[in-house]
């Protein structure tokens, strides 16, 4: 289950690792997804919901719009919780873009691979926050925004 207070995103994944050279930051990309195919849509597979999503072309929010990451493992939890803090520019186009998607899905992908694609129920501005069950994924993503 995925639930978003103000938003908590459910990620699985593999790093993909090069043992010449230490990878390249994790590239986030939010985007907007729809439950139904239709022109100039992406079909993708949502591994947390196990079902079909079509992702629009445009990234909505990436990298840039992200100011820090740190990394949190409550106790007692099985998962991690990566808390992504946005720049003014970022949380001004999440805070729209949530408005605009509520009860519709917003993709996130990372390194152009979609990890969850959850349906919005609030809208998020300033403050997102990011479940894995894989402490590699997490860590990657907080060391792409030098956080700990």
């Amino acid at each position: 289950m995925i639930y978003l207070i103000p938003m908590l995103v459910a990620l699985t994944g593999t790093l993909g690792l090069n043992d010449d050279k230490a990878p390249a930051p994790a590239q986030i990309e939010f985007r907007r997804a729809e439950t139904k195919p239709a022109a100039g849509l992406t079909e993708a597979d949502d591994p947390m919901m196990n079902d079909k999503i079509y992702l629009h072309k445009k990234v909505e929010l990436d990298n840039k719009d992200i100011l820090s990451a740190t990394l949190d493992k409550p106790p007692q939890a099985r998962s991690y919780v990566v808390h992504l803090t946005l720049t003014n520019e970022g949380a001004r186009k999440m805070k729209a873009l949530t408005r605009q998607l509520m009860n519709k899905r917003l993709a996130v992908l990372v390194d152009g691979k979609v990890i969850s694609a959850p349906f919005i129920t609030s809208e998020v501005s300033k403050h997102a926050y990011v479940e894995t069950m894989n402490k590699e994924m997490a860590q990657r993503i907080v060391n792409a925004f030098g956080g700990k």
